[in-house]
């Protein structure tokens, strides 16, 4: 027998709250080929909240948000603002 979704829900954000702040790399990549085309990727996991289940995922997008679209590619990165720190190595610029 399932938990009410409230209840569901409720553990949901617990868990979450567990999650403290992360460092985010960013890496800036430029394609050899088009100068002008670049994309960012980062070594930081996606949060598994994402994954987990609808509900989970719907209630994790609340905190981390989608980043660094550019006009060639979506953004691929999440990210927390009011937590995480960003770290954007050298090859930024």
């Amino acid at each position: 027998m399932l938990l009410p979704q409230e209840i569901q829900n409720a553990i949901w954000q617990m868990a979450m709250a567990e999650i403290g702040p992360r460092v985010v790399y960013f890496n800036e990549n430029k394609d050899d080929t088009n100068l002008k085309r670049c994309t960012y990727t980062s070594s930081c996991p996606i949060p598994a909240f994402l994954h987990a289940s609808k509900a989970s995922r719907e209630l994790a997008l609340r905190r981390w948000k989608l980043s660094l679209a550019t006009k060639d590619e979506p953004a691929k990165i999440f990210v927390d603002f009011s937590l995480d720190t960003l770290y954007f190595d050298e090859s930024f610029g």
